[in-house]
């Protein structure tokens, strides 16, 4: 039988928390300082329930705490500027690839390829 250091009611050997008012016992009884004399501390105990007080009474079997009712999971917040920068990155790196393509297969893009090719012939020569 454990005792409560906080309300002094009796609890089931090895009990973690108090059964009436939920203290912490473990942690209640390495914090609680040893008395100095050699005499126990006394203690109020609990007055003993009625008997007609059967199904009030916190130790009986069929009494039990309500569940907690089901968490709600998180909303993931959607990231859509991330998505919107992806692809303006693919329409630029798509626009980079088309405009060299046309450059260098059209005859558009090799005169100018030609032509910078002439000038930097004409400059080193001069």
């Amino acid at each position: 039988m454990t005792i409560c250091p906080n309300c002094a009611w009796r609890n089931p050997a090895g009990s973690r928390f108090c059964e009436n008012c939920g203290a912490d016992l473990e942690a209640l009884n390495r914090s609680e300082p040893k008395p100095a004399s050699g005499w126990p501390e006394q203690r109020p105990q609990p007055a003993p329930l009625p008997a007609n007080t059967w199904d009030e009474d916190p130790r009986a079997p069929d009494w039990q705490m309500a569940p907690l009712p089901p968490e709600e999971p998180p909303v993931q917040k959607r990231r859509i500027w991330i998505w919107l920068l992806v692809v303006a990155l693919l329409g630029c790196l798509a626009i980079c690839v088309l405009s060299f393509g046309w450059l260098e297969y059209t005859d558009s893009g090799r005169d100018f390829q030609t032509r910078v090719a002439e000038e930097e012939l004409n400059r080193s020569g001069d």
